[in-house]
């Protein structure tokens, strides 16, 4: 595993992996349907890394698209 540190920046693809298992974070083009589900889409952890574990940093959500491409995510700050 890589262990050189780069900033996280708005607009940037990664990979989210468990320190613990190695396995990543993979988004299933599924969404919990059950009574009373949340509707929101599942995320499992996986050990292959294909195109469903990349995930693309933006702003929350009340900034919609225009969030700041390029620019660190600072500690604490919100960001999907």
């Amino acid at each position: 595993m890589n262990k050189s540190v780069v900033p996280v920046e708005y607009g940037m693809r990664i990979r989210l992996r468990h320190l613990n298992t190695g396995c990543f974070l993979k988004s299933l083009d599924k969404n919990y349907d059950r009574p009373r589900g949340s509707g929101q889409q599942m995320v499992v952890a996986g050990n292959a890394a294909d195109s469903s574990t990349v995930w693309i940093v933006g702003g929350p959500h009340d900034w919609g698209a225009q969030f700041p491409k390029g620019q660190p995510v600072r500690a604490q700050e919100v960001f999907r």
